[in-house]
């Protein structure tokens, strides 16, 4: 099991700002590095996510409900507690018919991820590679997600490990200009997903 805090927010509008700040990093929207996860559509809960991700099955669970955050004026949210566990479903029979979006109790979301990872280097944030994995450390993600033909992206912060990274001053402004990030479009990926429940049924994201 995997526990972590995360504060997450969803825009129908591309942010040029969080942009340009990952090209520093020389990552962009270049529709090379996509992946479609899958998710149990059934009885969706804000507090629970299930998906198969490249063959593993990722179970999360929120423990209670979010603490309202500033992280700065601009920038309100909920940061969010989630345990997570993992299993390798690649070899399962079901596998192929998830995968193939014959099984309709799925929702497949392709997302296109920018990301990077930062460890505590004494007291300074240190960049490491994102694929790396560290004891504790800050991600810092912003992905494209298509929902059922609808475009939609995420911006988040997650912790993990037993020490909190604190965020530089300034690092929020720097991050995201003077985008603004509210409490009404700050929840997890659940709830996200409720939101599509009412959708016409076999409509695909690819």
């Amino acid at each position: 099991m995997i526990s972590g805090k995360e504060i997450r927010w969803f825009t129908e509008r591309e942010n040029t700002h969080i942009l340009e700040w990952f090209k520093t990093y020389n990552q962009e929207f270049d529709g090379k590095k996509t992946r479609t996860d899958f998710y149990l559509s059934q009885n969706l809960s804000e507090s629970i996510s299930i998906k198969l991700r490249e063959g593993d099955l990722e179970i999360k669970k929120r423990n209670g409900k979010g603490k309202l955050t500033t992280l700065s004026k601009n920038c309100v949210g909920y940061v969010e507690l989630w345990e997570k566990w993992d299993f390798n479903s690649r070899k399962n029979e079901d596998y192929k018919n998830i995968t193939s979006n014959k099984d309709g109790q799925w929702i497949p979301i392709e997302k296109e991820r920018l990301s990077v990872k930062f460890k505590n280097d004494a007291g300074k944030w240190k960049e490491v590679d994102s694929d790396k994995t560290i004891s504790s450390g800050c991600q810092v993600e912003y992905t494209k997600v298509n929902c059922r033909g609808q475009v939609w992206y995420s911006f988040l912060l997650e912790w993990f490990g037993q020490e909190f990274l604190q965020l530089p001053d300034g690092y929020i402004e720097q991050l995201t200009g003077n985008s603004i990030f509210d409490p009404g479009n700050s929840y997890g990926y659940p709830a996200f997903l409720i939101r599509f429940d009412q959708l016409p049924k076999g409509v695909s994201d690819s």
